[in-house]
């Protein structure tokens, strides 16, 4: 019965994170199970959005390196034209 609900309310994140307390306090029993659930999720949660973060800053990296390479290569093609062929 208590999966039921918890499957249940498991349709997204906020709406588990939102039953999860409620359904805790319904009986002592199920307490620590909910907590450790509730614990899990958060964890999983957590490490998921710290990869997204660190593809995100590596993107982010890859952008300022591309954009840098192309000033420098603009640079050069300008300081090539400012110097007449000897």
């Amino acid at each position: 019965m208590m999966l039921e609900i918890i499957a249940a309310a498991a349709t997204s994140l906020h709406h588990l994170l939102i039953a999860l307390p409620f359904l805790c306090s319904g009986h002592p029993i199920c307490g620590g199970l909910c907590f450790y659930v509730m614990h899990r999720i958060e964890t999983s949660y957590k490490v998921k959005m710290e990869e997204r973060l660190r593809r995100y800053e590596a993107h982010l990296l890859a952008k300022e390196k591309e954009a840098q390479q192309l000033q420098d290569e603009g640079r050069r093609e300008d300081q090539a034209q400012l110097l007449p062929d000897s």
